[in-house]
């Protein structure tokens, strides 16, 4: 019976001790990214440096020797800490994923350790999908999140305006570059809120947004980018894009 999938989460690393073991680029990427998630990096080449494991929230390896890996795997699991040897599944506690970032947007693409070149593939597709400017619209929401609880109290109504701000032309606005208008109209939609009779596509709501953005919804410029990779690809492989290649 085939195996369970892994259970997906994210760690708040910030300030904590993570072990990275190995001397290899493998090692240098894991320890790079663990410093952009704000870990507190500890990298060894030799397991034998490493006085003690105790006080590590984490510990990864990559290029090590496999006896230091299957070591370090051991005394890991018996202290409760993550674990990941990078290429030896059996060694792991936990699987990194394939990530497409745009920070503070993160996503991450898992097969449980059963093809990461297919998590591979799936990462390149969405990394030619996402708009580059989705990070700075997940900031912006951000910064607004609370505000927007203590605004909008009825749940249905407060997913409503997210939805209609996160895929209409205050959305667009941010993907043209112009985060400081689209907040200007993120503050003013929200003002308008306690208004019941209130809508994201209202003309009345869209007073700070220019016409040229008013038509341009995240639903849209994410379709876009859909058909435009895979036009690209019908070109490449010499199909004709948009019609059925099967044979008659």
């Amino acid at each position: 019976m085939d195996r369970p999938p892994p259970f997906p989460m994210f760690l708040d690393l910030v300030g904590r001790r993570c072990l990275v073991l190995g001397a290899d680029s493998g090692a240098a990427r894991k320890a790079d990214l663990l410093e952009r998630c704000g870990a507190s990096v500890v990298r060894c080449a030799r397991l034998e440096d490493v006085p003690s494991l105790e006080g590590f929230a984490l510990a990864m390896a990559a290029g090590a020797t496999p006896a230091d890996a299957q070591t370090l795997a051991q005394t890991c699991r018996s202290l409760g800490i993550p674990v990941n040897v990078t290429d030896e599944l059996a060694l792991c506690s936990f699987i990194t994923p394939a990530i497409v970032d745009r920070a503070p947007v993160m996503v991450a693409i898992s097969t449980g350790g059963r093809s990461p070149q297919l998590a591979k593939l799936i990462r390149e597709a969405l990394d030619k999908v996402l708009p580059l400017e989705l990070g700075a619209l997940g900031a912006l929401a951000g910064r607004f999140r609370n505000r927007v609880r203590s605004a909008i109290a009825d749940p249905s109504e407060r997913r409503r305006f997210w939805h209609g701000t996160l895929t209409g032309p205050i959305a667009a606005l941010v993907f043209a570059g112009r985060e400081r208008q689209a907040e200007d109209a993120l503050r003013a939609s929200l003002a308008r809120s306690a208004d019941r009779s209130y809508s994201q596509g209202a003309p009345g709501s869209l007073a700070l947004v220019p016409d040229q953005y008013r038509q341009t919804t995240l639903r849209s410029a994410w379709r876009f980018s859909v058909r435009t990779t895979l036009r690209a690809r019908s070109i490449a492989s010499g199909t004709s894009w948009g019609r059925s290649t099967r044979s008659p």
